[in-house]
C-alpha cells in the first residue's frame, strides 16, 4: 500500500502554494484594479458576496466527516469513491436548494437597499458556474486532504490563481465592465475542475461498482450526523466574514465596497493559509489522536501555531506601516482604505491560529464547542460592525472584523488547553511576547520609510525595511528557540550538500574526457 506523505513534507507545498498565490494574488489584484477601476471592482464584490454566501449556507461540513473517514484508508481503495460519491450527490443536492434561496433574497437586496438590481444577472450566472463546478472542486480537495497530497494541491492552485489573471486581464481589452471578471471566474472553475480530475486518479478511482456506492450511502447519515454539529460554526463564519461588505455596500457607495475589497481581499489571501495548514493539520492531529502519539499532536498543532503566526504578522507588519503606499497601488480611489488595511492584515495570523485550535476540537469529537466558539465571534463581529460602519466608515468595518479573531483567539486557546500535555513547554510566554515585539519594531519602520519617501520607491523601501525590523526584533527579543536553531542547521546542512553535490558532478563531467571530433568532410 502506498503511504500518505508525511506531514512536514505535505505542508511545505502548501506553504509554497501559499507563498506563490499570495504573490499572484496581489500582481492580480493591482491588475485588475488597473484595468477595471474602483467600481467595476466594487460591483465583482458585490457580486462574488451572493456566492460566497452560498459555499457557508450550502455545507453540513459533510467533507470535514469524510477527511475523518478516509484517514486510514489505503490509495484507490473503492470504499474511497463510494465514500466520495455519496458526500458530492449529497453535497450538489443541497448545493442547489441553497442557491435557489440564496438568490431570490439577492435579488430583492440587489433591487432595494444596495441599489444596483443591474448585477442580479452576474450574479445568477457566477452562482450557476459555482454550483456546477466549484462545488464539484471543493469537494475533490477533501480527497487530496485525506491523502495530504500537498503536491498535487499546489499546481492546481496555481493553475487557478494564473488562469484567472489572464482571462481578467485579456478580457478588460475588450469589455471594462463586470462581465470580464465574471466570464474569467466560469474559465478558471471549469479548467481547474478538469485538472483536479486527472490529478485525483492515484488516490481515487473514478469508477466503482454498486456495492461501494451502497456503502458510501449507508455511512452518509452518519457523516452528515458528524458535520451537521459543526455546520453552525460555517454558517456564523460565513455571516461574520461577509457583514461588512453588505453594510457598506448598504451604508455606503459602491467605490467605498471597491476600495474595502482590496484591502480585505488583501488580508483575506494572507488568511487562505488557514485552508492550507487544515488541509494538512487536520488529518495529522486524528491520526495521531486515535494513535495516542501526544507529543507529537501537540508538537504538530503548537509548531503549526508559532511558524505560521510568526510568519503572518511579519507581512502584517510591514505591509501595515506602509498601508499608504500599498493601497495606492491599486490606483484612484483605493487609498481611502489604507487606515483599514493596515488593520486587517493583522486577522490572517489571528485567523490561523485560531483555526488550528479549532481542529483540535474537531479531532478530539467536540465539533459543538467548536461551533459554539464561532457562534460568539458572529455576534461580536455583528454587533461591533453596524455601529463602526456607521461612525467610521471603512475603518470601523475594518475594526470589527479583526476584533470578532481578537476575541476568539483566547477563548479557543482557553477551550483546548485540557487536550494539550505541555503547551507551555513548546511555546512559553517569552517567545510569545517576542512575536508583539517584533510586530511593533516591523511596523514603526515600515511607516517611517513609507511616510518620508513616497511613491513606489518608498513602498518598497518601507517594506524592506519593515521586514528587516520585524526579523532582527523577534531574534532580539528571544523569539527562536532550541528547536528552531536545529532546524535551521539542518536546512543549512542540506542546503550545502545539495550544492557541494552539484558542484562534484560539475567538477567530475569537466573532467571526463570529451569524444574526438568527428572527421571533416
Amino acid at each position: 500500500m502506498k503511504e500518505r506523505a508525511s506531514y512536514g513534507e505535505a505542508l511545505s507545498f502548501q506553504l509554497a502554494s501559499f507563498g506563490l498565490i499570495v504573490a499572484l494574488g496581489l500582481v492580480s489584484s493591482v491588475a485588475i484594479a488597473r484595468v477595471y477601476g474602483v467600481d467595476v471592482v466594487g460591483e465583482y464584490a458585490l457580486v462574488m458576496a451572493a456566492t460566497l454566501a452560498v459555499t457557508f449556507l450550502s455545507s453540513a461540513r459533510e467533507q470535514a466527516a469524510l477527511v475523518r473517514e478516509l484517514v486510514t484508508l489505503p490509495h484507490r481503495s473503492p470504499r474511497v469513491t463510494g465514500l466520495f460519491g455519496a458526500v458530492m450527490a449529497f453535497s450538489f443536492a443541497l448545493t442547489v436548494i441553497v442557491a435557489a434561496i440564496v438568490m431570490v433574497v439577492v435579488y430583492f437586496l440587489f433591487k432595494g437597499p444596495v441599489g444596483h438590481p443591474d448585477l442580479f444577472v452576474p450574479a445568477l450566472v457566477t452562482m450557476v458556474g459555482y454550483v456546477l463546478l466549484n462545488n464539484t472542486s471543493w469537494n475533490l480537495d477533501m480527497v487530496f486532504s485525506a491523502f495530504r497530497a500537498g503536491r498535487q494541491l499546489f499546481w492546481i492552485r496555481v493553475h487557478e490563481s494564473v488562469m484567472f489573471l489572464v482571462a481578467a486581464i485579456v478580457g478588460g481589452m475588450f469589455m471594462d465592465d463586470i462581465w470580464g471578471l465574471v466570464l474569467a471566474t466560469l474559465l478558471s472553475y471549469a479548467t481547474v475542475v478538469v485538472h483536479r480530475i486527472v490529478s485525483i486518479r492515484p488516490f481515487m478511482r473514478l469508477t466503482v461498482g454498486r456495492e461501494d456506492l451502497r456503502d458510501g450511502f449507508q455511512t452518509l447519515p452518519s457523516l452528515i450526523r458528524f458535520g451537521l454539529k459543526i455546520t453552525p460554526g460555517v454558517v456564523a463564519d460565513g455571516i461574520s466574514n461577509q457583514t461588512g461588505t453588505w453594510m457598506l455596500g448598504i451604508a455606503s457607495s459602491v467605490s467605498a465596497v471597491g476600495a474595502f475589497s482590496r484591502a480585505w481581499m488583501l488580508a483575506r489571501r494572507l488568511a487562505d493559509l488557514h485552508t492550507k495548514v487544515a488541509e494538512m493539520l487536520f488529518p495529522t492531529l486524528v491520526e495521531r489522536h486515535r494513535t495516542g502519539d501526544h507529543e507529537g499532536f501537540d508538537r504538530a498543532l503548537l509548531d503549526s501555531m508559532r511558524y505560521i503566526g510568526v510568519g503572518l504578522l511579519l507581512p502584517a507588519a510591514a505591509g501595515g506601516g506602509a498601508a499608504q503606499g500599498v493601497m495606492e497601488l491599486f490606483g484612484p480611489g483605493f487609498a481611502r482604505a489604507s487606515d483599514a488595511l493596515a488593520i486587517l492584515l493583522v486577522m490572517p495570523a489571528l485567523t490561523v491560529m485560531a483555526t488550528a485550535l479549532g481542529l483540535v476540537l474537531l479531532a478530539v469529537d467536540r465539533p459543538l464547542m467548536h461551533s459554539a466558539i464561532i457562534g460568539g465571534r458572529m455576534v461580536a463581529t455583528i454587533a461591533l460592525t453596524v455601529p463602526l460602519t456607521l461612525s467610521m466608515g471603512i475603518t470601523g468595518t475594518a475594526i470589527a472584523a479583526s476584533a470578532g479573531y481578537a476575541l476568539e483567539l483566547p477563548v479557543r486557546w482557553f477551550m483546548t488547553r485540557p487536550y494539550l500535555t505541555r503547551p507551555g513547554a513548546l511555546w512559553p510566554i517569552r517567545e510569545r511576547l517576542a512575536v508583539l515585539v517584533a510586530y511593533a519594531a516591523g511596523f514603526a519602520a515600515a511607516w517611517a520609510v513609507d511616510s518620508s519617501l513616497r511613491g513606489a520607491v518608498g513602498l518598497m523601501l518601507g517594506l524592506v525595511a519593515g521586514s528587516l525590523a520585524y526579523a532582527a526584533a523577534y531574534v532580539v527579543a528571544g523569539g527562536l528557540n532550541d528547536r528552531d536553531r536545529d532546524r535551521l542547521g539542518s536546512i543549512w546542512t542540506r542546503a550545502r550538500g545539495l550544492r557541494g553535490g552539484r558542484a562534484a558532478a560539475a567538477a567530475a563531467t569537466a573532467t571526463e574526457p570529451s569524444a574526438p571530433d568527428p572527421p571533416r568532410a
